[in-house]
């Protein structure tokens, strides 16, 4: 007999593996790659041209039915050639989960109307094509792990991701899924720490706002503690520097000096009020409002004493960094971030070794929400109750849950095998669902089912 293996056992040790950085912007995709022990290369869709950004959008020919995606696809329906299919993820969000799932059950997904028609397969078909790009740059590598990244979180994007990458050739305990916060903080802390020392604010320009991360770590703590806080700025000008609204938007912004403010004006008041005093070593700056020529002073202070990069990859980067991190274990355990996706207290419950009660633990603290979760199965004692230990990783105190095992059937001590499921359905939602299993042909299990919810504070 020959051992089946999932799709991705045993390739870590193999040098042509490759980890991917998926960043899944609201209009466009950028996407990087690298192995154990080199950088990460970001995805041109066109060797020898610089662009990274990938349109978000498919398109079927009408002539041909052959699919489209990205520039081509865009071009394509410009032409009148197809009609174009974008927000991909957007799309995914306005589907029924329950009329999605009654359609694969029924077996309507394989015809070819309906199978166009599902706006997850549309998505999980503009990734496998994207994903072709990264096995042409990577030079056929195999793909171990990925990482996607986004603007912001929550439970549809967590399922439409899941749903969409069901058919790629990659484990799916090996999908991974974080937000941009934490794709700028994999970015930060794979670089020299000179650049993070202190802390470190990333700007960029979004929707007529600008945006800043402000990245500070506690080092007084074990582990060092890092948070990242998230602040929006009023930004009229257009993505050169230029204004893009009226002249009454431009007198919003007077300088002190009573005249009309500049982006160079502006971007300074910015700075001053993200900077606070902090001592700041490290700056990024994201998208092409932060031209030298108009920002001129502003970007003269901001260079004075730290180190400034612009780009616009950092985030496709990032989760590339911190998939190499997860797959290949090269993490940072030193530092702890809890951010709005982990959970933020270590799970356990209470056990009894010998004459010993001990915490046998369920769920560790630090993890995103959506990955967390735990199953065991226990014998009871002449206990009626199951009692958690809730112990939060920022020192505030301990405390006991006890689930009460109302209506169990009565047995003698050690003869009630009992199964226990934990998951969250959010950050601070817990799910858990007990079981009682007997114990084997002398006290059969009677299958009955506790369920329990509890928020954490």
């Amino acid at each position: 007999m020959k051992e089946i293996q999932s799709r991705t056992a045993g390739i870590e040790n193999k040098e042509n593996t490759i980890v991917v950085g998926y960043d899944f912007g609201k209009e466009s995709v950028q996407i990087s790659f690298c192995r154990k022990n080199t950088e990460p290369e970001s995805v041109a869709p066109v060797v020898g041209v610089e662009k990274f950004q990938i349109p978000a959008a498919l398109c079927q020919l009408d002539s041909s039915g052959q699919w489209l995606y990205g520039d081509e696809a865009v071009k394509a329906a410009a032409r009148g050639d197809c009609k174009l299919a974008g927000n991909l993820v957007s799309n995914c969000r306005k589907q029924d989960p329950a009329e999605a799932e009654s359609r694969e059950e029924s077996g309507q997904e394989n015809s070819g109307e309906n199978r166009k028609e599902d706006p997850v397969r549309l998505l999980g078909l503009f990734l496998k094509k994207t994903f072709s790009l990264v096995k042409t740059a990577s030079g056929g590598a195999e793909i171990a792990a990925v990482m996607f990244t986004f603007e912001s979180l929550d439970g549809d994007v967590i399922r439409i991701i899941r749903a969409a990458t069901a058919e790629l050739y990659v484990s799916e305990t090996k999908i991974y899924i974080q937000d941009y916060k934490e794709s700028f903080l994999s970015y930060v802390l794979n670089q020299p720490i000179e650049i993070w020392k202190q802390d470190v604010v990333l700007f960029e320009c979004r929707d007529r706002k600008m945006m800043a991360y402000h990245l500070r770590m506690n080092q007084k703590t074990l582990p060092a503690a890092i948070t990242i806080s998230e602040n929006y700025y009023d930004w009229p000008y257009g993505a050169e520097g230029e204004n893009h609204g009226s002249m009454e938007e431009r007198q919003i912004f007077p300088d002190d000096s009573g005249k009309s403010a500049t982006p160079d004006t502006e971007f300074g008041k910015i700075i001053g009020l993200e900077f606070n005093k902090k001592v700041v070593s490290g700056v990024y700056l994201i998208g092409g409002c932060f031209d030298k020529t108009r920002l001129r002073k502003s970007m003269d202070y901001l260079c004075m004493g730290r180190r400034v990069f612009g780009g616009r990859n950092l985030y496709t980067k990032g989760a590339c960094y911190a998939a190499r991190d997860k797959f290949f274990e090269t993490g940072r355990q030193q530092y702890l971030y809890l951010g709005e996706h982990m959970v933020s207290s270590n799970i356990a419950v209470e056990v009894k070794k010998g004459a010993e009660r001990e915490l046998f633990p369920l769920v560790e603290g630090g993890r995103h929400w959506y990955d967390a979760g735990a199953s065991c199965e226990f014998i009871l004692d002449d206990t009626r109750e199951i009692r958690l230990r809730i112990i939060p990783l920022m020192g505030a105190e301990a405390a006991t849950q006890v689930l009460a095992l109302d209506n169990l059937p009565k047995r003698p001590p050690m003869t009630t095998r009992m199964r226990m499921d934990l998951s969250f359905s959010a950050r601070r939602e817990i799910d858990i669902t007990v079981e009682d299993l007997g114990f084997g042909e002398l006290f059969p299990g009677t299958g009955r089912k506790w369920r329990y919810k509890i928020t954490l504070l």
